[in-house]
């Protein structure tokens, strides 16, 4: 089994730099050679075109984001019938959390004057009630509106297929990750490309992708 020590890196994790540099010199305990061809190569190339997929999906959603920014350069507004109103920075939970927090605080005050005129306190709230529906279904037709505008620009397409595209270059990082490194040539490849990649390169490896990688090093068994 190999002796090279990985220095420790804030946290007592192995920074990543030393850890790719200390698995590339190190021997592997399997076999020298595999009977069956290594994966890694193809590992590296899906990788490769998974990455290249995210980065031109980076450039789509900038392209889409500054389309929209020029045609709706300011944020929409939802009123809230009893005053005031809330802007796009909101979502449309937080703004209908507020509208009904609004509405509760006046269903309050009417158990006061049902002491004095039930009657009318009555018909308060059966107001109140219809109101507070109306002022939610603003928030829905604001919101969908806002939609339709994020559709005509390509936003929402191109924010789908950014999401998609990342899923992909995590899976494809995690396979890489994973694959076996049969032999020593392998080890040194898969090394290589870690290092000199710019998602590894730039970003690290997550704790999955770590542990994987530090179990492809490991023998391969049968």
């Amino acid at each position: 089994m190999s002796n090279v020590t990985v220095p420790a890196a804030a946290g007592g994790l192995p920074s990543r730099r030393a850890a790719l540099a200390g698995l590339a010199l190190a021997p592997l305990a399997g076999p020298a050679l595999a009977a069956d061809p290594s994966p890694l190569l193809a590992c590296i190339d899906a990788h490769r075109s998974a990455w290249a997929a995210f980065e031109a999906s980076v450039e789509a959603l900038d392209v889409a984001q500054a389309a929209y920014d020029a045609a709706h350069p300011d944020p929409f507004f939802v009123p809230c019938l009893l005053g005031g109103g809330y802007d796009s920075q909101l979502s449309a939970d937080e703004m209908k959390k507020n509208i009904a927090e609004a509405f509760e605080r006046q269903r309050r005050t009417c158990a006061a004057l049902a002491r004095i005129a039930p009657d009318e306190a009555g018909s308060l709230l059966v107001i109140l009630d219809a109101k507070e529906a109306e002022n939610m279904a603003l928030v829905d037709m604001a919101f969908a509106e806002e939609k339709q505008r994020r559709d005509d620009c390509g936003l929402s397409a191109a924010e789908h297929e950014h999401g998609r595209a990342n899923q992909a270059e995590e899976a494809a990082a995690f396979a890489l990750c994973a694959c076996p490194c049969r032999t020593i040539e392998d080890a040194r490849t898969k090394a290589e490309y870690l290092a000199s990649a710019s998602p590894f390169k730039d970003g690290g490896l997550s704790e999955r992708q770590a542990a994987a990688l530090i179990r492809a090093f490991l023998p391969v068994e049968g």
